[in-house]
């Protein structure tokens, strides 16, 4: 358990990177939403289900195979990369 912590707390950055870029992901891609669901607007909502939905496996991967851990990165700037071109060629 000591170990698995030991590598929670030297992943904190990357972790910290992966999680914003999932929330970015996920507002953009809902960004045209209107819905309100418990007050908060729809994107918040994809964003915070997008942070929690795939950066949480995505980094418990990363800790359990450490030399996976560099490719996190680059799948959440790859959803943000997507989401973006997504929202920019909609009719």
């Amino acid at each position: 358990m000591r170990v698995l912590i030991k590598r929670l707390y030297r992943e904190r950055r990357r972790i910290v990177i992966v999680a914003t870029a999932m929330f970015l992901g996920g507002y953009v891609a809902f960004f045209d939403t209107t819905t309100l669901l418990l007050g908060m607007p729809g994107p918040i909502i994809a964003g915070f289900a997008f942070m929690v939905g795939l950066a949480a496996p995505l980094m418990t991967l990363a800790v359990v195979i450490p030399k996976i851990r560099h490719s996190a990165e680059t799948c959440a700037l790859m959803i943000v990369a997507l989401s973006l071109v997504g929202e920019s060629f909609q009719p």
